[in-house]
């Protein structure tokens, strides 16, 4: 960080130690880029990949108990993380209100609809309370307008010369099962806004605004 002007670190795996990292440091803005809750835990429970027959298979069993497993999840070792943090009761789950004995029996994309909403609550709390400039992007409004969140986060950095090409950038696509109207009975127990977790509901300035409000429990 001494050696240039700027210098952009992705921690998105270091949520939890993330203001000890920059503590210390006045130049700094936090940029937490966020995905749609359902979105992001959908990705978990039918991931991408190249086609075969194999993985035709595989994804043919993953949609038929979407909603109903409570493992096989593991392909970005969310899995390990979550039952870990589930075994210590990690105070990520106080921000839900079942019990962590609730969520061990509960299906596999509740858990990880309460790891998305812990988690992200309180790297976002944390951020704002470090005294550093914070901006928040959601995937779902960066894909639909790059050149604007861009803008956004340049002028909130003070930079003046942010060309950066974004002719790759495509709309997110929505992923297997997050219209389900399932979603919006996981969140109303879980205690997450229902508008951020039902479709359209995204947003950057929704998701931090229930991030602020968050209760423990």
């Amino acid at each position: 960080m001494a050696a240039r002007d700027r210098v952009v670190i992705d921690l998105v795996r270091c949520w939890n130690r993330m203001p000890t990292l920059v503590a210390g440091s006045d130049d700094v803005i936090n940029v937490q880029i966020l995905r749609d809750p359902a979105n992001w835990a959908a990705a978990q429970l039918v991931p991408t990949a190249p086609p075969s027959i194999k993985r035709r298979l595989t994804n043919l069993y993953r949609r038929e108990t979407f909603f109903s497993r409570k493992g096989y999840y593991d392909g970005y070792q969310y899995q390990q993380i979550i039952e870990a943090a589930i075994n210590r009761d990690h105070p990520l789950f106080r921000f839900s209100r079942p019990t962590v004995d609730e969520l061990r029996r509960a299906p596999a994309y509740i858990r990880l609809l309460a790891f998305w909403w812990g988690a992200n609550t309180t790297l976002a709390r944390s951020l704002m309370a470090a005294n550093q400039t914070y901006v928040a992007v959601s995937l779902s409004e960066f894909s639909t307008n790059p050149k604007q969140q861009i803008a956004r986060i340049a002028a909130a950095a003070g930079w003046s010369n942010t060309h950066v090409d974004v002719g790759a950038v495509r709309v997110a696509r929505e992923s297997f099962g997050t219209t389900s109207p399932l979603w919006k009975s996981a969140a109303q127990w879980l205690a997450i806004p229902v508008d951020i977790v039902t479709e359209g509901g995204g947003t950057a300035a929704r998701m931090v605004d229930a991030f602020r409000r968050a209760e423990q429990y």
